[in-house]
């Protein structure tokens, strides 16, 4: 048998194959601008813009960031921004070649949390049980100056009442628990001529079952009478207000087979149902809340199609007319009118309140000629649910702020009256889960309610927030 150099060269070519694959494969890593920032921060928080490994090689580093377009050219600068707002930040980098990469991105910057620790103008009561959930829902001045009630959710089934003197010393306290066994849901609570109170809410069976009602009871707590509207419909009742004849107004929705209608209902003192009158001249309409006109006639905030809504009912509830903001998806939440007659619309812009969605404020002169102004927050995910209006004839929205910070804050905006223009931003909040809900005038500042979370026994619980804001709480920082 005869041997050639081919046996040889094939050998070798094993060896060099197998040389080759003892080599470890070198990872190509590009040069390409790149950086780590928070989305997210504070005013006056300190953040580090942290280069990624793909600027290796990099010779030079040009920042550009905030509204002056300040510059830094560090590696890894700190970066800080002194007002709220979305802004840019730009890195440019350069290799000794001169081959050059760059890249922006945005952080948003919201305002800080004022708590008691740091704003003397702040006063914070955190009112609740270790063992139970409270949520403030609803707050009320008392006739006469005689100060306030308070109305709270207790856990799934109770209620939860709590009155206040006028310079917010607690007086009494009052629990009911006994309306069903299904999810009571209060609405809101209305002192009543003969000292006792009227309470309208829903009992939930289902996300779309639904039964509203109205609960009396007397200065002592006991109860007089309930009334409940039970229907195959779906009810949902808002507000209950007095009107100028000695009865009761309450504003509801009532969906049938998934189409929701306005309805007024008025009952008399005793808790007679006089009458139930359907807004035909508002289809899928829902109504969110209600206020008293200085004509005696009634106000409704709410939607209509997917849009906001505002609809004007005269003293004996017939339809005036009705406002909708086309531009702008969301719900109206809260309406009130001004002293010299025109009304401001709150609520969110957005498909849905679980959602992203902007805070709005909108005024009308006459409610069915087309808003006045619209003025829509872009401050991160929040709404507004109360607006009052200032002795020096200002606005002053409170709502709620989403943020992944703390979960939420309460949020308080000043708004010119008549341009509609911010003119000062305050988050206020204690922990974390902070809201606002329910606002009034209060001596010559703010009284605010809604929610706050605390961690008490190792397990989170929801307690009623009830927040006094003095008059230069939107004064400048010290």
């Amino acid at each position: 048998m005869r041997f050639t150099n081919k046996t040889g060269f094939f050998l070798g070519a094993l060896l060099g194959l197998q040389a080759c694959l003892d080599l470890q494969e070198i990872e190509f890593i590009p040069f390409d601008a790149a950086f780590e920032l928070p989305s997210l921060i504070r005013v006056n928080d300190t953040v580090q813009a942290v280069p990624g490994q793909t600027v290796a090689g990099a010779q030079s580093f040009l920042w550009e960031y905030g509204p002056d377009g300040l510059i830094s050219e560090e590696f890894s600068p700190f970066i800080s921004f002194d007002s709220i707002g979305t802004y840019n930040v730009k890195l440019r980098i350069e290799k000794p070649n001169g081959l050059a990469d760059s890249i922006t991105q945005s952080i948003t910057v919201i305002p800080r949390i004022e708590s008691a620790n740091n704003n003397a103008s702040l006063l914070i009561r955190s009112v609740g049980e270790s063992t139970s959930d409270e949520i403030g829902i609803d707050l009320v001045s008392m006739p006469q100056d005689q100060g306030y009630i308070l109305l709270a959710k207790r856990n799934i089934q109770g209620l939860y009442l709590l009155r206040y003197g006028p310079n917010l010393d607690s007086l009494w306290s009052l629990e009911i628990n006994d309306l069903s066994n299904n999810q009571i849901v209060p609405q809101s609570v209305l002192p009543t001529d003969d000292g006792g109170f009227l309470i309208s809410g829903n009992i939930e069976f289902f996300s779309r079952d639904r039964d509203g009602f109205l609960l009396k009871i007397d200065s002592l707590g006991n109860r007089e009478w309930l009334q409940t509207i039970k229907s195959p419909s779906d009810e949902i009742f808002s507000r209950v207000i007095p009107d100028d004849f000695g009865n009761f107004v309450v504003a509801a929705t009532i969906s049938v087979s998934g189409r929701p209608t306005i309805n007024v209902l008025r009952y008399t003192a005793d808790g007679e149902l006089l009458s139930i009158r359907e807004i035909e001249e508002c289809r899928s309409c829902r109504a969110q809340e209600m206020s008293k006109t200085a004509d005696g006639g009634f106000v409704i905030a709410g939607q209509r199609l997917g849009n906001p809504l505002i609809l004007k009912l005269s003293p004996n509830l017939t339809f005036e007319n009705l406002g909708v903001l086309n531009q702008v998806s969301g719900s109206a939440l809260n309406v009130t009118q001004l002293e010299d007659g025109k009304y401001i619309l709150a609520g969110y812009a957005g498909p849905s309140i679980q959602d992203s969605t902007q805070a709005f404020l909108a005024k009308f002169d006459v409610v069915g000629a087309g808003e006045t102004w619209l003025e829509v927050l872009n401050l991160y995910q929040d709404a507004f649910f109360d607006v009052i209006e200032t002795p020096n004839k200002q606005l002053l929205a409170l709502g709620t702020n989403r943020n992944p910070l703390t979960q939420s804050d309460a949020m308080l905006v000043r708004f010119d009256s008549e341009s509609g223009t911010p003119l000062g931003f305050r988050f206020v909040g204690t922990q974390r889960a902070n809201s606002g809900l329910r606002l009034l005038p209060y001596q010559d500042g703010a009284l605010f309610i809604g929610s706050t979370q605390e961690t008490l026994s190792g397990n989170p619980r929801e307690n009623i927030f009830l927040v006094q804001v003095q008059a230069d709480f939107f004064n400048p920082s010290p």
